[in-house]
């Protein structure tokens, strides 16, 4: 098993997740509410930015619904 989990590359699902946690982690709030008023003249609700986390998490770390299938069906042939 650990063999295979060194092979698994990273897909774009995981990616995007990674991006979305590492620009809208907590930490970074003052300045993207600072980026949003230079651009936009207003400030994004933290709803937005808590949301955008939270979404990145749940990307990165959540299996998708093939990874699922893999895994219930290896084993069940384990057995």
């Amino acid at each position: 098993m650990l063999r295979t989990l060194r092979t698994m590359t990273m897909n774009a699902r995981r990616w995007l997740g990674f991006v979305l946690l590492f620009v809208f982690f907590p930490v970074n709030f003052p300045l993207l509410e600072t980026l949003f008023i230079h651009l936009f003249g207003q400030t994004p609700g933290v709803i937005f930015m808590y949301g955008a986390f939270i979404l990145g998490a749940v990307l990165l770390f959540f299996p998708t619904k093939e990874e699922m299938k893999d895994r219930l069906n290896s084993v069940e042939e384990e057995e």
